[in-house]
């Protein structure tokens, strides 16, 4: 089984989601997208394949075409990876090494899509976990307030990955719902 990590404060905004609608999203741009996200304007997606698990890009400037897999699939169910071992210290260092075994948290995956993470809507950053009553970046002013979820993912998005990335970047967008360990 997969893992996938979130850090603490990510994953509670998440649960407070899930309690309330049932399902959340999670954006990754890594892995496959790696390649397309060197230079994100020269590709275009062309087309989904096996309900979202294949998205083949072109780029008519590189003159190629590259398929892709998404690191989760649709029906996966991946384990939460996360620095915790009960009561005792944990046995590993990184939330990165976690094993399966120590997991208390499941989720399965109910959509996949590729898009750019501009295309995020209210909805979607709202299902992110974005409340724009709490929401906070580190090293902002406390005194910035946002009136939409979307400027407020943005700024997140950026803090992250850099200035203007989230008016170029290409992500897997995930939906998700919490399951019980299989």
């Amino acid at each position: 089984m997969k893992g996938i990590l979130f850090r603490d404060d990510v994953w509670d905004a998440k649960m407070r989601v899930l309690e309330q609608y049932g399902e959340a999203q999670t954006r990754r741009n890594g892995g496959s997208l790696k390649k397309i996200n060197m230079e994100p304007e020269k590709w275009n997606l062309i087309a989904t394949f096996d309900d979202g698990n294949l998205f083949r890009f072109g780029s008519e400037v590189l003159n190629r075409d590259l398929t892709i897999k998404p690191p989760y699939k649709l029906g996966e169910v991946v384990y939460r990876k996360e620095l915790w071992y009960g009561e005792k210290p944990a046995p590993y260092k990184s939330p990165m090494m976690m094993a399966e075994k120590y997991a208390r948290s499941f989720i399965q995956i109910k959509e996949v899509r590729c898009e750019l993470v501009r295309d995020i809507t209210e909805e979607d950053a709202r299902a992110e976990g974005i409340d724009i009553k709490t929401f906070r970046v580190k090293n902002m002013a406390d005194d910035l307030r946002f009136t939409q979820a979307i400027f407020a993912y943005k700024q997140l998005y950026d803090s992250i990955n850099g200035d203007g990335r989230f008016d170029i970047d290409w992500c897997f967008a995930y939906t998700f719902k919490l399951v019980m360990r299989k």
